[in-house]
């Protein structure tokens, strides 16, 4: 679900080169920030060339910080930095409210709504 609401706001193009995208970036990465996991402001919607070369073997995570930058602006990207060196421990039934509330951000006008943030 998760994927499937980054790939809608990016309209399927890669946040960085605009070409298009097959795959969703957690930009704090989903097992060491476990409090932003499932946060849609920690997501691009990548192509393989920008999602594995750049960032996955060469390490270059500045233009997806740039990408997620203008997309939800710096004062939510530092927020979400300042959430994501939290501890979260997450019980069952917060895995489900967790699934409730992505499936709800399905809805068009969310998604036009994450997709213009920073603007």
């Amino acid at each position: 679900m998760w994927s499937r609401i980054a790939r809608e706001v990016y309209e399927g193009r890669c946040a960085i080169c605009g070409k298009p995208g097959q795959a969703a970036h957690h930009f704090f990465p989903k097992g060491a920030h476990s409090a932003v996991r499932f946060d849609v402001h920690n997501f691009l919607w990548l192509c393989y060339g920008c999602h594995i070369g750049k960032i996955h073997r060469q390490g270059n995570t500045e233009p997806a910080r740039d990408a997620l930058i203008r997309r939800i602006g710096l004062s939510k990207f530092v927020a979400l930095k300042e959430r994501a060196m939290t501890v979260c421990r997450r019980r069952k039934h917060e895995y489900d409210d967790t699934r409730r509330d992505l499936e709800s951000m399905m809805d068009p006008e969310i998604i036009a709504a994450l997709r213009n943030e920073g603007k």
